[in-house]
């Protein structure tokens, strides 16, 4: 197959440099352009889309609901009894700072509640007095007194009030002098404070019933509302309202403006990388074609075409050809062949095998006396055995 494929170089050896090196110009070519082909072509320009008007967005928000909302007060207030310089006669003082005894022995206390109108609710209101007396630092005595509990069912003005009067000397000072007999005044600590509660309860509000309480003082030893006494005023003091309001968060849908379009960035167009890995394989097929070209232009023109084909058919005929030694004879008639294949055909029509001498480089077949040759130099053979 080698041999062959020798024989078939040694007869095309330009055609075949000269095919190599076209194919290795075209490959280096192709990598050429390969590779700079995504450099020069500019990416096409695309047509202008036209633009679309911006939808509208929409989102949902939670928004806080305001369901109900109450308010309780005490507003403290007295009524001249004594006409005098200082005040008109059932003149109504009302938050003063201090009240005299001897023109108003009496405090009104308002209690009021505002609540939302146009909702059904009941509110129950609560008024304790709460005494107390501490020596060195511990409670020793205490008394709380539930002074009204008034109770206003389906109010729906969302007002409600009532009111209570304390004559000061009698129901303020007269308790405190009574607890000064009992403790020594350098001993005890004396304290008189009002506890306010107020409970509700709404009708239902979208299904739902709300209830709660608000309460003076609104913590555990908060600022409370207290009577305070000296010797020829008293007045009112601490916290004298609270609030409560009631929560429900709902949840609505709002259109919102479609974002503004921002201004168009222009931006380089991005252009393609080249394949540096099919650069690469083709460069290299081409450098290996110029090779091949250039070991055929030197190798074959070497090779001799004669041997090559007597190579090639010995072993294309190898079946019928056995090794040997020539014995010359000049007696003997020798008749030269011009190729191996017609001496095979001789060995056939005369039912001899072809016998190859490889010291001579000679085939030959012998029929009697005539002997049938083939060898690349008959010129030698014909020397050596003198014919």
């Amino acid at each position: 197959m080698l041999t062959r494929l020798k024989l078939r170089l040694a007869g095309n050896e330009k055609q075949l440099t000269i095919a190599f090196a076209v194919l290795g110009v075209v490959l280096l070519a192709g990598a050429a352009y390969v590779y700079a082909a995504p450099l020069l072509t500019a990416p096409a320009q695309q047509p202008e889309q036209p633009e679309q008007p911006a939808e509208p967005r929409t989102e949902t928000e939670i928004v806080p609901n305001r369901v109900f909302s109450i308010n309780a007060s005490i507003i403290d207030s007295a009524v001249v009894q004594e006409d005098s310089e200082r005040y008109e006669d059932d003149q109504v003082l009302r938050r003063y700072p201090a009240y005299f005894k001897q023109y108003t022995p009496n405090l009104t206390l308002t209690i009021t509640t505002r609540s939302t109108p146009n909702v059904t609710v009941d509110i129950r209101k609560e008024l304790i007095s709460q005494r107390e007396v501490t020596r060195d630092g511990e409670l020793v005595y205490v008394d709380n007194r539930t002074l009204t509990n008034r109770s206003h069912f389906a109010v729906t003005d969302g007002r409600t009030v009532w009111e209570r009067t304390f004559n000061v000397e009698d129901e303020i000072e007269d308790p405190r002098a009574r607890v000064d007999e009992d403790f020594s005044a350098d001993e005890v600590s004396f304290d008189r404070r009002f506890i306010l509660n107020i409970y509700y309860e709404t009708e239902p509000i979208n299904g739902t019933r709300y209830s709660g309480s608000l309460q003076i003082p609104e913590t555990p030893g908060g600022d409370s509302f207290e009577i305070n006494t000296a010797d020829e005023v008293y007045w009112v003091s601490g916290k004298q309202s609270v609030n409560e309001t009631v929560w429900n968060n709902r949840t609505r849908t709002v259109t919102l403006p479609p974002p503004d379009d921002p201004e168009p960035v222009e931006t380089e167009p991005d252009r393609p990388e080249p394949d540096l890995q099919l650069v690469g394989i083709l460069t290299m097929l081409g450098l290996a074609a110029f090779a091949i070209g250039a070991v055929i232009a030197t190798k074959v023109p070497d090779i001799d075409e004669a041997e090559l084909r007597a190579e090639a058919e010995h072993e294309e005929y190898s079946e019928w050809i056995s090794e040997g030694e020539l014995v010359l004879d000049a007696n003997n008639e020798y008749v030269y062949v011009s190729s191996i294949e017609d001496l095979v055909n001789v060995a056939i029509d005369t039912d001899k095998r072809v016998i190859h001498d490889s010291d001579l480089s000679v085939y030959t077949v012998t029929d009697g006396e005539v002997i049938y040759y083939y060898t690349a130099e008959p010129s030698d053979l014909e020397r050596w055995a003198n014919i």
